[in-house]
């Protein structure tokens, strides 16, 4: 009977897919050193993102943010922002948020160099 029970709630609820977000590749890529200043960053995740709740965000060593307003593309899998032109030489961080489809939340920052 007890078999009976958990087989008809198998049936009845069954387990939901969780679309948990990874941050798949980046571009500049994490902890990487360049010699001319990249147009834009562009990160990639395992799954679309909510764009409503989700961006990116490019900062320079004194904190001044050097990035414009996220872009979204490719369903929403990939977020972009241009950056200022003319970037100085130096250490950046990319801080990045987004919210998943089935509602968790993800945060991570990575640093690139401009030589």
């Amino acid at each position: 009977m007890k078999q009976l029970v958990v087989i008809a709630l198998l049936i009845m609820f069954p387990s939901s897919v969780s679309a948990h977000v990874h941050m798949h590749e980046c571009s500049p890529k994490q902890g990487s050193v360049v010699t001319t200043p990249p147009g834009k960053v562009r990160i990639t995740f395992s799954n679309s993102v909510e764009p409503i709740f989700s961006r990116v965000t490019v900062i320079d060593s004194s904190g001044t943010t050097v990035s414009e307003k996220t872009q979204f593309l490719e369903d929403n899998t990939v977020m972009e922002t241009d950056l200022l032109k003319d970037l100085a030489p130096g250490k950046y961080t990319v801080k990045w948020k987004c919210v998943s489809l089935d509602g968790h939340k993800q945060t991570g920052s990575y640093t690139f160099t401009i030589k």
